[in-house]
Order: structure tokens, then C-alpha cells, then sequence
């Protein structure tokens, strides 16, 4: 299986995403230079993955449809799936999704799902905020969590 990967421009810099023919296999923020040259291809998964995040960023799309390939142990996509329950432009804490998915000292365990889901945005943890409604915890920086909170309250 061949990945396609394609770079995507967004309001906080650059993504770097890469696809299946049938579905994306990860999106990665930007880490350094040698992303920045990452080459360009198409498919039909990139162009509707571009699509679908120049109307998340926009405001005009509130949930993706794109097709993904999800791995994971059976908790981290446990954690994953309740992600993707979380309505757009709401939050809900550690804590809660701890207790959602198995008990209130769950919450390291949860954190560190988090911090492995392959599908940023998508699988939307950028939603997932502290006890005490600090932002926390974010792959791309808390600056971009909450670029990605504020577009979603718009």
C-alpha cells in the first residue's frame, strides 16, 4: 500500500497528512524543516480531506466525514470514539471523559490516548480541556487548541 502525503496550509501553519487510496492514515502538524519540504501528491482522499479542512476553518463544516484509518489498543479507540461524541464547539475535561470510559482515575490513562490519536481536528481533542477549564494537554501547542476552541465558538 502506497501513502500519499500532501501539506496543507491552515490558520496556525502547516499539516502534514497522508492517505490510503481508501482512507488517511494520519495528519501530523508541523515539526521542522524537512516537513515544510514535504512534497505534494493527489488523491482522491487528500483532495476531500483539503476540502473538508478549508470549510472546518471557515466555520461552514462541523463534523468530517472522511474516511480514516484508525488503529489502536481497544482503550485508546475507546477514547478515540468518545472524542468524536463531543459536539462541535463544546468541551468536556479530562475528567469527564475519564469517567467515561472507565473510571474518574483514568485520567493519565486517558491523556496519553489522547496524546497518540493520529487524527488531530478530526478526532477532535483539541475538545478536551482541565477540571478547572484551563486548556491543557495539546499535541500542537496550546496556542493552536485554542485557535481551533475560538473557531469552533464563532
Amino acid at each position: 500500500m502506497e501513502l500519499k502525503v500532501t501539506r496543507l496550509d491552515t490558520p496556525f501553519g502547516i499539516l502534514i497528512i497522508t492517505a490510503s487510496d481508501i482512507a488517511l492514515e494520519s495528519i501530523k502538524f508541523f515539526e521542522d524543516d524537512e516537513t515544510r519540504l514535504a512534497k505534494t501528491e493527489k488523491s482522491p482522499i487528500l483532495e476531500k480531506a483539503r476540502k473538508e479542512f478549508e470549510h472546518y476553518f471557515t466555520g461552514d463544516l462541523k463534523e468530517f466525514t472522511i474516511p480514516l484509518s484508525v488503529k489502536g489498543t481497544p482503550f485508546q479507540e475507546k477514547c478515540w470514539s468518545l472524542l468524536k461524541k463531543i459536539p462541535y464547539g463544546k468541551t468536556i475535561s479530562y475528567k469527564e471523559q475519564a469517567v467515561l470510559v472507565g473510571g474518574e482515575n483514568y485520567c493519565r490513562a486517558v491523556a496519553g490516548a489522547n496524546n497518540k490519536n493520529k487524527f488531530p481536528i478530526i478526532i477532535p481533542c483539541h475538545r478536551v480541556i482541565g477540571s478547572n477549564g484551563s486548556l491543557v494537554g495539546y499535541a500542537g501547542g496550546l496556542w493552536v487548541k485554542k485557535i481551533l476552541l475560538d473557531i469552533e465558538k464563532r
